[in-house]
């Protein structure tokens, strides 16, 4: 069967229309990756930092996107900027911190109308010329007060953040996914989520926050995305630019190295936690050693389809529907550690039951019983999937940074092409390497009977 002339696959332009960012060094460890398509009525410029985690830094680190919005050293108040960004057409800021693999992504953003939409002129040229300018200023030239950020803006902004945290600690199958990535990594700071450690949060300052921030910026690698902006346009502003850094440059930057994920246990570990609440968190990570740079990882994406995911994957159909033991059954890929991790909501005395119900699951695509429909309607979800994203310029930056974080297919037309390869045999034969190496459980138990600190 030629799935590539599915007519699904074929009126999507998967296949045959492929977009990648075009690479231009501005100077080492500096990269700018241009997208100049035109289909969205809005473009976007984006700084990406990528900060290697490092405990010392990752909890300041994590801060920084939040003080970034709250005035730069030419607009130091939010009303100066709000401004600013009216005045440009109603500019959208966005800034936020979030992880890959084993680095810490700071990530700011404006998004704007197309200069093309305003006018191809010097209008837009000075638009893409001053957007520019800002969301630089917002990366790496906030407004301080003597060696570091204003302290009240910093003590409120590190508020906001803590209780950020605490909605994803009361969040419990985001904490418990957490919680299990720290116990696979045996205190790896990789295994710290983006946002650091709530516990750290106290001991951090506005002085040594922006230490951490300007040596930070000043040493990591940065990527410049812009899309829906002709090259001409993108070349006139940058010439102008002047991308200075916090510290100095040539003398910090360092080599980047691809580091490898903690090892996995050599026996399962299984680890329990009690926070108050009515659904307790099963979590079991099944290691198949297929990263996303494997040419076997479009069959891993397929087995975790098939697995969970879908209405038609093995979780919902046996654990949730039929067993009626989960209010809700799915799984997750980590590209990354090669792993896919299942999650399932259960009352907690059937959290056993859940867990050998899944165990039996993942056993059962290995033992072969995976039929070609279940891949096929698999294969179709993971189009569609894709599909939303080619609609999406953030998720086309994301895929770009995945790409050079992780390795693996560069775009999702590469991706898609080597998904509609994968046959049955192949899910069977990663389904035979895959092993469970941990179990997280976070059970639900009555305020007076919890036993851990969320913290």
């Amino acid at each position: 069967m030629d799935r590539a002339a599915d007519p699904e696959v074929l009126s999507s332009g998967l296949v045959e229309n492929e977009e990648s960012f075009v690479a231009t060094e501005i100077e080492p460890g500096l990269t700018l990756r241009c997208l100049p398509v035109k289909r969205w009525k809005t473009a976007s410029i984006t700084v990406v930092f990528r900060v290697p985690m490092k405990r010392e830094t990752v909890t300041k680190l994590g801060l920084v996107p939040r003080l970034a919005a709250r005035g730069t050293r030419e607009l130091p108040s939010l009303t100066e900027m709000a401004r600013f960004l009216d005045g440009h057409y109603g500019t959208k800021l966005h800034s936020n911190a979030s992880k890959i693999g084993y680095c810490q992504i700071l990530n700011f953003s404006v998004s704007f109308p197309t200069p093309s939409a305003i006018d191809a002129g010097s209008r837009g040229r000075w638009l893409v010329k001053e957007l520019l300018s800002f969301v630089w200023s917002c990366a790496v030239q906030p407004r301080l007060s003597g060696d570091g950020y204003p302290p009240d803006v910093f003590a409120h902004e590190r508020e906001e953040q803590r209780r950020d945290i605490e909605a994803i600690v009361n969040s419990r199958p985001e904490y418990a996914m957490v919680r299990l990535m720290e116990v696979l990594s045996h205190g790896d700071p990789s295994g710290l989520p983006a946002w650091g450690s709530l516990s750290d949060l106290d001991e951090v300052g506005p002085v040594d926050t922006w230490e951490a921030w300007r040596n930070s910026a000043s040493s990591s690698p940065v990527d410049v995305y812009v899309v829906g902006v002709d090259e001409d346009i993108l070349a006139a502003a940058c010439s102008a630019h002047d991308w200075t850094f916090p510290a100095l440059r040539n003398y910090r930057l360092e080599p980047e190295v691809k580091k490898r994920p903690p090892a996995v246990p050599e026996k399962m570990i299984s680890v329990e936690d009690e926070l108050p609440g009515s659904q307790t968190i099963v979590c079991i990570a099944l290691y198949a050693g297929i990263d996303a740079a494997n040419p076997r990882f479009p069959a891993l994406l397929a087995y975790n389809g098939i697995l969970g995911g879908f209405p038609h994957s093995k979780l919902f159909t046996e654990v949730r529907e039929r067993a009626s033991l989960a209010y809700f059954a799915d799984t997750v890929i980590n590209s990354w550690r090669g792993m896919v991790i299942a999650t399932a909501g259960v009352q907690d005395e059937r959290r056993k039951q859940a867990e050998d119900l899944i165990l039996q699951q993942a056993r059962s695509i290995a033992l072969g019983q995976v039929s070609e429909d279940e891949l096929e309607k698999t294969r179709k979800g993971l189009l569609r999937r894709l599909m939303s994203q080619k609609d999406s310029p953030s998720s086309l930056v994301r895929r770009s940074l995945d790409w050079i974080v992780l390795g693996g297919p560069r775009t999702d037309e590469e991706l898609a092409r080597m998904l509609l390869k994968v046959t049955r045999e192949d899910v069977i034969e990663v389904a035979q390497d895959v092993k469970p190496v941990a179990v997280y459980v976070l059970r639900a138990v009555p305020n007076s009977a919890a036993g851990r600190d969320a913290s």
